[in-house]
């Protein structure tokens, strides 16, 4: 439940209004920041329930399956950021 709760406040922060432009003179956050956030929150939420409910490929059994099926929740978290930086950077 603490999971899902984590992702969820990472997630209800699309309710708060934003500026649309950084201001650097002010301490706030930004689009970017919050999209951000939002992603590796959610891989967080991602890679814990898959650990806790054991739906990670056996690494016992298929080492190369366990390693590729973690390294695309990683990379594909850091792709979604790099989008996100192209896009609201």
């Amino acid at each position: 439940c603490g999971v899902f709760l984590h992702g969820l406040l990472s997630w209800s922060s699309l309710l708060l209004p934003l500026p649309t432009k950084r201001i650097f003179t002010k301490p706030m956050i930004w689009p970017e920041f919050r999209l951000h956030s939002i992603t590796f929150a959610t891989r967080h939420v991602v890679a814990t329930l898959l650990t806790l409910n054991n739906l990670w490929p056996d690494e016992n059994d298929h080492v190369i399956l366990h390693a590729m099926a973690r390294a695309a929740v990683v990379l594909g978290a850091v792709k979604a950021a790099s989008y996100i930086t192209d896009r609201y950077g």
